[in-house]
């Protein structure tokens, strides 16, 4: 849903039935907001080993290293964890 929402942000709509499809103009945005948000959800599904769809403290933490490789060096994993977390529901 949010990549057809991000496709449809992208160029005037055209047809009649622009409101209910992706045109074909849109199409490509729609594949690459697809492809960003799969991998998103791959990324966040690696750290999740709870299969809670939640990530909590101890999973970020055992997922320093894969953390560390895709956003730079994190020095302090319980402050950023926290700073994340705002509604303290993980």
């Amino acid at each position: 849903m949010r990549a057809y929402k991000a496709a449809r942000s992208k160029g005037k709509n055209k047809s009649k039935y622009s409101g209910d499809y992706v045109e074909k103009h849109e199409f490509r945005y729609f594949l690459l907001a697809l492809r960003q948000y799969f991998e998103y959800w791959a990324a966040f599904a690696r750290v999740d080993t709870g299969d809670d769809r939640r990530i909590n403290k101890s999973e970020f933490k055992k997922a320093k290293s894969i953390l560390e490789k895709w956003v730079g060096p994190i020095e302090d994993m319980d402050a950023t964890f926290d700073e994340i977390d705002k509604n303290g529901g993980g």
